[in-house]
């Protein structure tokens, strides 16, 4: 980025749900998007050299990729192919020359009795058309078979890896909460009222919270990239964003966080935070019996502590991955034994 200040949503690339705030210097992707804002960028890869076309590439590998037992089973067909049409050649020439009359009838009968019964196609059949099959369950089951050695592999497996998002979580589902002092209706409808107005996905999130709501008037509004939002509502001055921005304060929490600023002060904040899926303490539980379980995910670590607290037995917990890195991650814990990757 050389020059402006926006969000960018990187989930085609991480998997983070969240958009991901840019400045100057910092290195945006080809092919995420821009969610708010306006930058300028200097393009420093094209091409081949793009992530993109990584992530393209390393697709196609895994695609043309052939389990061993279908190498062995070319390798196999090589040979046994030319033998059995030799088989049933000679066969037909030895009824041809010895057997009774009609000779040719029984000859023809020979050579193709052969090649039925060893049936050289099927060797080369019987292997794409099984992991084909199971390639289907996989797909119908959501599962990502990223080579195709791991089908092959799969029953001497010992570590099971994640990716967080739309793995763990459910897609488009956010869990908002608030807490802090309780807000009245009027509050509630001034901050339906300002978060409707910006295009931030934080904001959204929380409009859609409240969008039963009675919008009402919202006068001097401003949305201050990267930091919040601001207006007057009945005459009060209301502000949502970071507490940095709003107090020159920075506070943890666990899940993205928009805090409320009226009368000068802060009353509260949002948090807001992905949905697990229904069942998934007991299905981490229930697998931690036979393999080890970890996590590489493209999320920042604000869902660390949530995930520690459903299930505390993780290998492995790591965050803020690109797909190089969580490729780097499995190569390391390959070396420990089989493992097999869900996600992304």
């Amino acid at each position: 980025v050389t020059q402006g200040h926006t969000s960018i949503d990187e989930s085609m690339l991480t998997g983070e749900p969240m958009p991901v705030e840019k400045v100057e210097e910092d290195e945006v992707v080809a092919g995420t998007l821009n969610k708010s804002g306006s930058i300028l960028f200097k393009a420093t890869r094209v091409g081949k050299d793009t992530a993109l076309a990584q992530i393209i590439n390393m697709v196609k590998r895994a695609q043309n990729s052939k389990p061993p037992i279908g190498r062995l089973a070319d390798v196999i067909s090589a040979y046994f192919v030319p033998v059995i049409m030799i088989t049933a050649i000679l066969s037909a020439l030895a009824w041809l020359n010895f057997g009774p009359d009609p000779a040719l009838a029984f000859a023809v009968v020979s050579a193709t009795t052969v090649l039925i019964i060893a049936c050289p196609c099927a060797l080369a059949l019987s292997t794409p058309f099984t992991y084909g099959n199971i390639l289907r369950v996989f797909s119908e089951n959501l599962f990502f078979v990223k080579n195709a050695n791991a089908i092959g592999t799969l029953a001497e497996v010992k570590h099971l890896v994640f990716d967080k998002t739309g793995t763990l979580t459910e897609k488009n589902s956010n869990a908002i909460s608030y807490k802090g002092e309780e807000l009245t209706l009027d509050q509630k409808r001034a901050i339906y009222s300002l978060t409707a107005q910006s295009s931030h996905p934080l904001s959204q999130i929380i409009a859609n919270h409240f969008s039963r709501l009675e919008p009402l008037e919202v006068l001097d509004f401003n949305e201050t990239i990267g930091a919040g939002v601001s207006g007057f509502v009945n005459g009060v001055r209301i502000k949502l964003g970071s507490s940095a921005w709003l107090v020159g304060e920075t506070r943890q929490a666990d899940s993205s966080s928009v805090y409320v600023y009226l009368q000068n002060r802060v009353i509260g904040h949002f948090q807001i935070s992905v949905s697990y899926r229904v069942g998934l303490s007991n299905l981490l539980n229930k697998l931690s019996s036979k393999y080890k379980l970890s996590i590489l995910s493209g999320d920042n670590d604000s869902s660390k502590n949530a995930l520690q607290q459903m299930f505390g037995g993780f290998y492995k917990l790591a965050f803020s991955l690109k797909p190089k890195s969580k490729a780097e991650e499995i190569h390391l814990l390959k070396k420990e034994g089989k493992v097999a990757m869900m996600g992304d």
